[in-house]
């Protein structure tokens, strides 16, 4: 529960807009993470051996969860919206 000296209900409008923002990117983090977790192997792989043990489908399975989760971010959620104006003046 939040309690505000002020009234207005822009404030309480920024305040939730923001909670709901920081909701969304924490969804799309944790959605990251695991994608890159199983694919954590990868780089270490080919360095060590020059070569991968992954067929050429579930590499563009991969390839292709990453993207969708790249696009959703970018495109589809506004998590990683900009300022029209600076907060402080």
């Amino acid at each position: 529960m939040f309690t505000f000296k002020s009234p207005s209900h822009l404030l309480k409008l920024s305040l939730s807009h923001a909670l709901a923002q920081s909701t969304k990117l924490s969804v799309y983090e944790t959605a990251v993470q695991s994608t890159t977790a199983s694919a954590s192997y990868i780089p270490k792989e080919l360095a060590m051996t020059g070569t991968l043990k992954l067929d050429r489908k579930d590499a563009v399975k991969l390839t292709g969860r990453l993207f969708k989760l790249r696009v959703e971010v970018n495109l589809v959620s506004n998590v990683l919206g900009t300022l029209s104006r600076p907060l402080y003046t």
